[in-house]
């Protein structure tokens, strides 16, 4: 738009002594473009990827590349081209860029009009999931198993022309299908129930033999475990009947429960033989085989527990019978005889809800609201390498071995620190165990290089020397590390006697994960009608499989459609098969059909290009704006052939933006669009130079970006407020990363910003660290970003022969900032154009670190933020330079609305895409920027609503 707005000036200014019109191209412009151009952009050299030969052959192409020919004028009025001798005197320059505007101004756009083609357009897997909820009334995410779609040229993953189907997905198609059908139909029957005695489960120590009850465990390292099968995810009620025995009154067993080696959970065994305990816990199983362990430890009584009745180990056997005694018994224990007792253990589930007592503890275990009883580490603990200089091999060896078992304790101290301390309370806990796991076998392997390092002087001499740089260390981790664990985990005893009260007899322990429940679907959705009442079993599937098939294909299904799938249950039950099993497979087809995997656009004639049936509309609209099947209104407004009247279309967008399916769109546009859904995939901060990006920290970071885009989109509030805004959606955690005080609470809430260089997404962390490298910042990168991102520019990629920034450039002991590295690196003619554009943009966004947080330091030095555009206005820091960003709304709007139609259509946009672009810019410019109205123009806009056959 700010292209245009200097050709029209340039026009206006324009020397009028020749006639334009007439003008030759090959006698005329061809020799000013020979003298002047062809020597950087022919058909031999093509800097920048620009060929100027190929690009202008009138008349054929000028409206083709109409986008190469605004950037020629904008770059040749403002000086930028030719960049060196000989240039342009003004005379040649007035009668280039009045012909090039004579040409832009005259093309006919009407010999251009093309609807486009969009391919075939199969589901993708987040529009696979919502249109199985929505279908089902179940949200199962059966896509999740599949691949994920790549970002195609339209720079999202709806891009019809990158949606393909392989073998191995089709495979999957097949695989969800059956799956899913199998876990509806057989979702109203009862939670199965899995019983394992214990003496059938399996045992790391073979010496430990099994007795008629069960195990007997008397050490840490003794594991009993089992594997479990789960065809159908979710919330499983496992009850584990045990007791303890201590022939000791100052210690008591401790039972661990572990799966898939993660710690679930763990509690002082208080009963007894004579009385065992159903220890009970909810966990979450997702589909596949799970391993189930349990450990015994030993741990301090206190002085209720201590009063508790001790059973010698021979009281143990007069009941339970041959336990080993005397020195089998003592090698078996080494915990002083303090043992574990497993007896059995079951398995319920999936559960259809929650027992009454679970929510509470699983909303304060599951959301991180158990404060930390510990800070968050603030210095990284480093532990040294020995380097032991010696020809001898086994020293050398137990060196070696000594050296490994540092490495393991250090991997064991980073990621607990990676976790935080607010990351799930018994996942820290496994990641302590480990630790001190580790730190033990470091003390071994230094007691067995001591034994023979004492018999050489110098080896000795260096490793004292070692050790004392060490030892402190080791135990320093583990004292750090046992500080990040909460104190008030324990079950109250409120909460305990209400429970025990309703189970007699029973223990709880812990509800351990927190995942969203998923309750059972209502069946009446797909089943609404039944067998019975003069009614056949097939004549109810007849239309139950009609019904299916018409909102699974997203249109009117013909009786021979309904007749092929009968077919399929007729075989069924000549099989013998039930009703209910009969009725699955032409179901689980119906979900493998084309109708349902793709949506079907074909043209109703041979026309070259056709408008969209009813139907047809309703599924662009509703894959636009909920990335899921229409509704039940869209239905019937289709089947009435009414949806394309214009006033109903508009009356339903709206009804549409107010829907909360409306999140679908503004979270996959707004992450896939800013780019930020790479940060923790291909965009990743070194975890040992920025230890306080954890994990939670990173999709807090997520949630302020996706609710400020929902926001804006949502509620209709300018779009000018991505560039810059006064307010962002942040949490306690966020707002202290940020250095925003007055902020409580893990809720994210609407805050106001005082600090005017925070605003809008360049202040957001993930936008700032998505755009850095994983030690330094770049400002290339973020130059490069705000410029193609927010302003819709496209810049050349960069000469393959230039070598990028070293990884440490502007650290802390480089002799150059890493400004002063950037502007020697650019001192070529090759980068310098470019980098003109952004390097002054990068290095306005310079207080802003890696992470995302503000600093006028780096490594001691003040950082420099200041800049100057290749328009001449100048800015000293992020707050001007976004100041100067808003003022380019024009080419904003543009690049808005570029990315609204072309998400909307899933294609990458095409030259005769041109005139409509242009409607949508200047109506959505004259709507004060409001998402609303952008988003009824593209919706009736004619490439929207009508399809070409060919490209």
């Amino acid at each position: 738009m700010k292209s245009l707005k200097i050709i029209a000036a340039l026009f206006c200014l324009s020397v009028g002594a020749e006639d334009i019109s007439k003008l030759e191209y090959n006698k005329d412009i061809v020799p000013i473009l020979n003298k002047y151009c062809y020597k950087c952009h022919d058909n031999d050299v093509q800097k920048g990827d620009l060929n100027m030969v190929k690009a202008l052959n009138i008349p054929d192409t000028i409206a083709k590349n109409h986008k190469i020919w605004e950037k020629v004028i904008e770059q040749v009025h403002t000086g930028e081209m030719p960049p060196k001798k000989p240039f342009m005197p003004p005379v040649v320059t007035n009668k280039l860029l009045d012909w090039l505007h004579y040409q832009m101004k005259n093309i006919d756009w009407s010999t251009h009009k093309n609807a486009g083609h969009v391919t075939l357009p199969r589901l993708n897997r987040l529009e696979y999931n919502n249109t199985i909820r929505d279908l089902l009334g179940w949200d199962r995410k059966p896509g999740s198993k599949f691949g994920d779609d790549g970002i195609g040229d339209s720079g999202f993953n709806n891009d019809r022309d990158g949606l393909f189907v392989s073998a191995s997905q089709a495979e999957k198609y097949f695989e969800a299908a059956e799956k899913l059908m199998d876990d509806y139909v057989n979702s109203g029957l009862p939670p199965k129930k899995k019983v394992i005695e214990a003496e059938n489960m399996l045992i790391t120590d073979e010496l430990t033999v099994p007795q008629k009850w069960g195990y007997l465990i008397g050490r840490n390292q003794d594991t009993v475990y089992t594997f479990v099968p789960i065809t159908r995810k979710g919330y499983y009620e496992l009850t584990v009947r045990a007791w303890g025995q201590r022939n000791k009154s100052d210690s008591v067993a401790k039972m661990k429960i572990l799966v898939n080696n993660f710690l679930k959970a763990e509690t002082k065994l208080n009963s007894t033989p004579e009385n065992p305990g159903d220890y009970k816990l909810i966990i979450y199983l997702d589909e596949g085989n799970h391993q189930i362990s349990f450990n015994g430890v030993r741990t301090t009584a206190n002085p209720e527990e201590a009063r508790a009745k001790v059973y010698p180990l021979k009281d143990i056997s007069s009941i339970y019978g041959n336990i080993p005694l005397g020195k089998s018994a003592e090698s078996m224990c080494t915990m002083g005889k303090t043992f574990m007792a497993l007896d059995k253990i079951s398995l319920v589930g999936p559960l259809k809800e929650l027992p009454a007592e679970v929510p509470t503890k699983l909303a304060q275990i599951g959301t991180g609201k158990i404060k930390s009883a510990g800070k968050p580490f603030e210095k990284n603990i480093v532990l040294e390498q020995f380097n032991l200089k010696t020809e001898k091999k086994g020293l050398k060896k137990k060196a070696s071995n000594y050296n490994k078992a540092m490495k393991l304790l250090q991997s064991k101290y980073n990621a607990l620190r990676k976790k935080g301390p607010k990351a799930d309370p018994f996942e820290l806990q496994f990641c302590i165990d480990e630790i001190i796991y580790a730190k033990d076998r470091a003390e071994k392997s230094k007691s067995y290089l001591l034994k023979d390092i004492g018999k050489d002087i110098k080896a000795f001499q260096q490793f004292e020397q070692s050790i004392k740089a060490t030892q402190q260390k080791n135990f320093a981790i583990v004292n750090a590390a046992k500080k990040m664990i909460p104190k008030n985990l324990s079950i109250s005893a409120e909460e305990k006697a209400a429970f025990t009260k309703k189970y007699s007899g029973t223990q709880w322990l812990y509800c351990r994960d927190a995942h969203d429940f998923v309750a059972p679907p209502s069946l009446k959705k797909v089943f609404f009608t039944r067998p019975g009442n003069g009614q056949s079993e097939r004549q109810a599937a007849e239309k139950i499989v009609e019904r299916f098939a018409s909102r699974a294909f997203r249109k009117a299904v013909t009786k021979d459609e309904v007749a092929k799938y009968m077919t399929v249950f007729d075989a069924e039950k000549e099989k013998g098969q039930s009703y209910k099993e009969a009725i699955k497979l032409p179901m689980a087809a119906i979900l493998i059909s084309p109708h349902f995997l793709y949506r079907s656009e074909n043209a109703p004639t041979q026309k070259k290009e056709f408008k969209l049936d009813n139907f047809q509309l309703a599924n662009r609209l509703s894959y636009f704006l909920w990335m899921s099947m229409p509704d039940d209104a869209l239905f019937e407004l289709a089947k009435a052939g009414n949806l394309s009247k214009p006033d109903v279309l508009r009356n339903q967008i709206k009804r549409m933006i107010q829907s909360p399916k409306l999140k679908a769109f503004t979270k996959t546009f707004g992450e896939q669009w800013l780019g930020y859904h790479e940060l923790g995939k291909s965009k990743v901060p070194d975890e040992m130079v920025f230890p306080k990006f954890t994990e939670d920290l990173r999709k807090d970071m997520f949630i302020e970006t996706e609710m400020f885009i929902h926001d804006l989109i949502s509620n209709n509030g300018s779009m000018l407020n991505v560039l810059d805004s006064d307010y962002s959606y942040i949490n306690e955690r966020l707002a202290k990363h940020y250095g925003i005080k007055g902020v409580q609470g893990t809720e994210f809430q609407r805050v106001k910003l005082k600090d005017k260089n925070r605003g809008g997404v360049l202040g957001m962390g993930s936008i700032l660290a998505t755009t850095s490298q994983p030690v330094r910042t770049s400002p290339v990168d973020r130059g490069t970003w705000v410029l193609e991102t927010l302003m819709g520019k496209h810049l050349p990629e960069p000469p393959a022969d230039i070598p990028p920034l070293p990884e440490n450039a502007g650290g802390e002991k480089a002799e150059l900032t890493l400004r002063q590295s950037l502007e020697q690196h650019r001192d070529n003619d090759q980068c310098r154009s470019c980098h003109d554009k952004i390097d002054p943009i990068g290095f306005g966004l310079e207080n802003f670190d890696p992470i995302g947080r503000f600093r006028t330091k780096n490594f001691g030095r003040k950082i420099d933020a200041h800049g100057k555009l290749p328009s001449g206005e100048t800015f000293t820091n992020p707050a001007e330079l976004k100041s100067l960003i808003v003022k380019r709304e024009s080419d904003f709007a543009r690049n808005i609305a570029e990315r609204f139609l072309s998400f909307a259509l899933g294609r990458k946009l095409e030259f005769y895409d041109e005139p409509v672009l242009r409607e949508l810019a200047t109506s959505f410019h004259k709507s004060g920027f409001k998402a609303h109205k952008l988003i009824e123009d593209v919706v009736m806009s004619y490439p929207f609503q009508h399809q070409s056959q060919t490209r």
